[in-house]
C-alpha cells in the first residue's frame, strides 16, 4: 500500500469543494474554519457537530473564541452553516448546509 493510500485510509484528508476554495466572498480564515468543520463532520459521517468555539480555535492555531465567532458569522451570513446555541455551558450545534448556488455560479464564472 502506498503512502497516499495510507493517508486516505487513516482519515487524514478531506475534500474541500472548489467553490469554497476559490470564493471571493469568504476570508481565508472563514475558509479555514469551514475546512475544520468539514473535517469534523466527515470524521463522524454527519452534517451536524456539537462543540465549543474554543475547540475550533485550537484547530486554527489557538485562535480566540471571539475571532472564531466572527468567522462563524461570516459562514452563517453566506448560508454555509446553521448555528444554534444550546444553552449556557452546553455545546453549540453547527450544521453544514449545502453550498448555495451563488458560490457555484461564482466559481463557474471564473472560466467564462
Amino acid at each position: 500500500m502506498d503512502f497516499m493510500q495510507n493517508i486516505r485510509d487513516a482519515g487524514y484528508w478531506i475534500a474541500v469543494p472548489k467553490a469554497i476554495i476559490s470564493s471571493q466572498r469568504l476570508s481565508a480564515r472563514a475558509k479555514e474554519l469551514y475546512c475544520v468543520l468539514l473535517s469534523l463532520c466527515d470524521q463522524h459521517g454527519k452534517r451536524t457537530i456539537y462543540s465549543y468555539y474554543g475547540f475550533f480555535g485550537m484547530h486554527m492555531g489557538n485562535l480566540g473564541e471571539d475571532a472564531v465567532g466572527k468567522y462563524m458569522k461570516e459562514l452563517r451570513t453566506n448560508g454555509l452553516v446553521r448555528w444554534k446555541q444550546n444553552g449556557i455551558g452546553r455545546p453549540n450545534s453547527i450544521t453544514l448546509r449545502p453550498i448555495p448556488s451563488e458560490f457555484q455560479d461564482e466559481y463557474l464564472s471564473m472560466f467564462t
